[in-house]
């Protein structure tokens, strides 16, 4: 699963959905709610937790059950996120260029992170 950043779009991982799939895996890279070819819904109410629902929704609705992760920038917030609220769901992560900010006193951040150490 390949998240993009803010003002990127799925297509940002052409060079790597071409490597992992002559390796032999499926990959699934979405564009985000109102970025490229997804709709740009006018009242739509943007949040990292609705995000990642909506990127549980689509994997569910691909008999996806489990899947390794891997996001930049905006698009590893939404994949911290996604660990967070679905924790059995993801094998393994990886994210660059994160845009989120942790802090320890943070509950969300500091679960988030102890949920990526156990991977």
């Amino acid at each position: 699963l390949l998240l993009h950043g803010k003002n990127f779009c799925a297509g940002t991982w052409e060079s790597t959905i071409r490597a992992l799939t002559a390796a032999g895996y499926r990959v699934i890279a979405p564009d985000q709610i109102g970025f490229c070819k997804s709709g740009k819904p006018a009242m739509y109410q943007f949040s990292f937790a609705q995000l990642a629902a909506n990127t549980r929704a689509l994997l569910q609705s691909l008999g996806i059950d489990s899947s390794v992760v891997l996001g930049h920038s905006m698009g590893g917030h939404i994949g911290l996120r996604y660990l967070h609220d679905y924790p059995g769901n993801i094998e393994r992560a990886a994210f660059t260029a994160p845009m989120f900010k942790i802090a320890q006193t943070d509950y969300f951040s500091t679960r988030a992170l102890n949920l990526l150490s156990q991977l």
